[in-house]
């Protein structure tokens, strides 16, 4: 069975993938409006470039464990760095179908 459907936008040249720490590192000090702003630039400039970024689910859950707890010193900047992470990936064409088919 062929799968025509095209998986990727057509000008896509490479994929990017951050772990957890180059999100955490991205948004250290910074607030989640700072954070957003940050993501959306680097999102932009690898779209001109022909990049487009996903998310690692191990990431998500890595940034997301800390959020259960207000009293956790990591709190915050998880959030922010989850706040990156979502501004970094998000894709205003339709929804890539990666290896799925």
């Amino acid at each position: 069975m062929k799968n025509d459907r095209r998986q990727t936008p057509i000008d896509t040249k490479r994929l990017c993938v951050f772990d957890t720490n180059a999100y955490r590192k991205l948004t250290a000090g910074k607030s989640p409006a700072e954070s957003r702003d940050i993501a959306v630039r680097v999102r932009d400039l690898e779209k001109a470039a022909g990049t487009i970024s996903a998310a690692n689910p191990f990431v998500i859950w890595e940034l997301v464990g800390h959020l259960d707890n207000l009293a956790d010193p990591a709190y915050q900047h998880c959030l922010n760095a989850l706040v990156a992470l979502s501004e970094h990936t998000w894709s205003n064409c339709q929804m890539l179908w990666i290896g799925l088919a």
